[in-house]
């Protein structure tokens, strides 16, 4: 998946088995969405994610045990919509 350097949208409903998101995942730095909604196992997101500057949408609603957020958040400049309901 980390080769799809054009990806834009990222959509992981209902994942149950993985706890962390692949740190190769930074590498898809033109993805402007990425709905991980009720990504039940996830809990923690990953500093890698700060690479993605173009990122406008981040859906966590229903990530029940996300316990850390990375301080890279702070990179995410174009970020409009950030749902962490049910979280």
């Amino acid at each position: 998946m980390c080769n799809l350097t054009s990806l834009t949208t990222l959509h992981l409903y209902e994942c149950s088995s993985l706890t962390l998101l692949p740190n190769r995942l930074g590498n898809l730095i033109l993805l402007i969405i990425i709905d991980l909604y009720k990504y039940l196992s996830l809990i923690s997101i990953s500093n890698r994610l700060s690479n993605f500057i173009s990122l406008t949408t981040l859906n966590l609603n229903g990530c029940f045990n996300l316990i850390l957020l990375s301080k890279g958040f702070k990179n995410f400049i174009s970020l409009i919509i950030f749902d962490l309901c049910g979280c």
